[in-house]
């Protein structure tokens, strides 16, 4: 039998009980407050011997479960503005952590090659002669690849930031992210294509001139992700000079919460200079 941790060993908090979720704008904050989270498109991208390798975009919502103490370059990069909410309520809603692989982890290799996987796995499923039953198996697997393929993100690469790739390799590993993704699994423009495919740079050209209408679309397909003022455990804005606006702002969501609700949401309030500071 295991030891009981020690005191020391439990002092500090390597993940949080919230999962957070930061935008960089206020008006992006208040949406989520008002209309639930909606799924949006995130490009992913593998590298392998320093080429793509594959590349698609997914619809997904992604949260971290960073403590606050450890989350002030996470405000740099995504944005001071955000919500907090209970773990519990993410996980009765499915949300689950990615799974982290460079190109030597088995993982790897099998994301890498999970459209053969599924070729093969088709190809046998013609011993079922009843179609509809074969093309609904099809269906099946093929949703449960690609959800498999959407919880796997790369241990460090290159981000997809103001519709191009970032210069620097940046440690996805060190965001502790959680993601929601639709059922069944969205993904658009399954690029997959390898580096020489002259239409590579255009196809992200055109993904990104056509992101707002597929976000529209993804949105409506998908629904919203809900949640009641007691999921809530913070809101958080850039500037402590920010916090009464955001109360007046919480104060006319009372068509959505009840009069206790919003004067408990504004309790939670907290600016992400005071997080800079203290945390």
């Amino acid at each position: 039998m295991l030891p009981e941790p020690s005191e020391e060993s439990t002092s500090v908090n390597l993940s949080s009980n919230t999962l957070f979720h930061f935008t960089n704008n206020m008006d992006n904050l208040l949406n989520i407050l008002k209309n639930d989270f909606v799924s949006h498109l995130s490009i992913e991208r593998f590298d392998e011997n320093g080429n793509i390798a594959i590349l698609y975009a997914a619809a997904m919502v992604s949260f971290c479960d960073l403590p606050l103490s450890t989350v002030k370059q996470h405000l740099r990069y995504y944005g001071s503005y955000g919500i907090g909410l209970s773990k519990r309520w993410g996980i009765s809603k499915g949300i689950s952590p990615v799974l982290y692989v460079h190109e030597r982890s088995k993982l790897y290799a099998i994301q890498h090659h999970i459209k053969d996987i599924e070729a093969i796995r088709l190809a046998s499923s013609t011993e079922v002669h009843d179609e509809t039953v074969r093309h609904a198996k099809q269906d099946e697997l093929r949703n449960n690849l690609l959800n498999v393929n959407c919880y796997i993100k790369p241990y460090e690469g290159y981000a997809w930031r103001n519709g191009k790739f970032d210069s620097k390799i940046k440690r996805f590993y060190d965001e502790k992210e959680w993601r929601y993704v639709p059922t069944p699994p969205m993904t658009y423009g399954l690029f997959g294509f390898p580096p020489e495919d002259e239409n590579s740079e255009y196809k992200l050209k055109e993904f990104e001139k056509n992101k707002k209408k597929w976000n529209e679309v993804t949105a409506e397909m998908a629904g919203t992700i809900s949640f009641t003022p007691n999921d809530i455990h913070y809101i958080v804005v850039e500037r402590e000079a920010e916090i009464l606006e955001m109360i007046q702002k919480v104060e006319e969501t009372k068509s959505k919460f009840d009069y206790d609700s919003v004067r408990t949401l504004i309790t939670r309030i907290i600016s992400a200079e005071r997080i800079r500071e203290d945390f």
